[in-house]
């Protein structure tokens, strides 16, 4: 089961980091989604665990966090794992440990804390490290854009980034506003539009699970069709049909009749797609891979 959850999370993570990489050259936004902290430690230490030599340790520590929370996971996790791979490259040969610990403060922050049992910052590190481009590793070994990366987040989060010097080594700490997910969903009729049959069975389970009644169509015109079935009230359509016309075809003419309410995107497109683009500018758009909390943020809370 451990190697099946594994292999799950990183086709999952490699289809938001594709989705990433596509749009590498623009500004970088957040995208909240229902978190669940403990999976996505898990998951963080299945992947950096193969990169840190034997004799360092990886310690997780999640304290009063029961229920998920909203964040964007991708940009947490890329956080996180440039945490402990700088705290690995500060421990260099010697053996360690590295610690990363979660606690709510106050009810009113997400705190995380990344530390290791190295020889801490340089005094020149604690004035410049979360500057751009500066970096203490030789021979072109860094880029200079991680911690200040992690300062970005923070600041993106409404949070804020400090690090620090203890007895123990170097200690990285974040504080990013604690807001809680909703976990129930109103029940919906959803017409689902997907081509491709094993997406419209997986995304199909996932609405029934959320306790949506579901109604498939493969093409615009059969959608059409459907959707003056009296009570669907939403709309859920990959971009990409296999037809002559697309799912932005579809929500447009939909709109334009008023048929139905709640008009809604899914795509694989990349970021910079023009098509995606335009949808995402007219529709609230969900991009694939998603999870089923994602997909219930999606649908609860997007207007």
């Amino acid at each position: 089961h451990e190697l099946i959850a594994a292999t799950r999370a990183a086709a999952r993570r490699g289809g938001i980091l594709l989705d990433r990489l596509s749009n590498v050259s623009g500004r970088r936004e957040l995208h909240p989604s229902p978190t669940d902290l403990r999976v996505l430690m898990a998951d963080i230490r299945l992947m950096a665990t193969p990169s840190l030599p034997p004799d360092v340790t990886l310690e997780v520590n999640i304290g009063n966090i029961d229920s998920p929370l909203l964040l964007d996971a991708g940009f947490l996790q890329d956080t996180l794992l440039n945490l402990i791979l700088n705290a690995r490259d500060a421990l260099g040969q010697r053996p360690g440990r590295i610690t990363v610990s979660l606690l709510a403060v106050e009810m009113l922050w997400l705190e995380i804390r990344v530390g290791d049992t190295g020889p801490g910052f340089s005094p020149e590190a604690l004035k410049h490290a979360l500057d751009p481009f500066f970096t203490t590793k030789r021979n072109d070994e860094g880029s200079g854009l991680g911690l200040s990366i992690v300062y970005d987040f923070a600041q993106m989060s409404g949070g804020h980034v400090k690090i620090a010097n203890t007895s123990a080594g170097a200690l990285v700490t974040l504080r990013l506003p604690l807001r809680s997910a909703a976990q129930k969903s109103t029940p919906r009729f959803v017409l689902l539009v997907e081509d491709s049959p094993e997406i419209r069975t997986s995304v199909r389970q996932m609405l029934r699970d959320l306790g949506h009644t579901v109604l498939e169509a493969t093409s615009a015109d059969e959608a059409e069709n459907l959707a003056g079935i009296t009570d669907i009230d939403t709309v859920l359509t990959d971009i990409t049909l296999d037809s002559t016309r697309t799912g932005l075809d579809l929500v447009r003419n939909l709109k334009a009749g008023a048929r139905v309410p709640r008009l809604r995107m899914m795509t694989s497109l990349p970021a910079t797609n023009p098509t995606r683009q335009t949808a995402a500018a007219e529709f609230p758009l969900l991009a694939k891979p998603f999870t089923i909390d994602q997909l219930r943020h999606f649908l609860d809370h997007q207007p």
